[in-house]
């Protein structure tokens, strides 16, 4: 009987640990690379939030992981995902009301629900880019009259 006592004790200890160190161990984007997604100009309706995950994926290109998600939109209906480039890193996504000197590229689509929600998760690849390279990025849903759109984020190749 000692014996079942003990391993009880260890296996509570063990799950104790585990559900005090579980959330602390998940990954998150590092700061400045997430951002809300809100109404652009008073176009439409809606929120979200945008992270954008900087891999270490092939060293010397941009390997992102991006997740985006939206709530309050036009229910069962289909946004595109955008991204513009600055390669100015200064915080400050210049020339957005015309886009940065990438223009915006269309990433890929969301389709709300009857509720008005969506997500999309995806990944970005750009090769020969030197790892260190620091990049602005700014992100927009857009379609069915509405616009959301992020902060400008600045984000370093792994």
């Amino acid at each position: 009987m000692r014996t079942r006592g003990t391993i009880q004790s260890v296996l509570v200890a063990l799950l104790a640990g585990t559900l005090v160190a579980g959330p602390a161990s998940l990954a998150f984007a590092e700061p400045g690379t997430q951002s809300a997604l809100a109404v652009f100009q008073g176009q439409g309706q809606g929120s979200g939030h945008v992270s954008v995950e900087p891999t270490a994926q092939n060293p010397g290109s941009v390997n992102n992981q991006v997740t985006v998600s939206v709530d309050g939109m036009t229910p069962n209906a289909t946004f595109r995902v955008q991204r513009a480039i600055d390669h100015h890193p200064d915080g400050v996504c210049t020339g957005v009301s015309s886009p940065p000197p990438e223009g915006w590229v269309t990433d890929a689509t969301i389709t709300t629900s009857q509720g008005g929600a969506g997500a999309v998760h995806y990944a970005v690849h750009k090769a020969d880019v030197p790892s260190g390279t620091q990049i602005d990025i700014i992100f927009r849903v857009i379609d069915n009259g509405t616009e959301l759109r992020s902060h400008c984020m600045t984000f370093t190749v792994k």
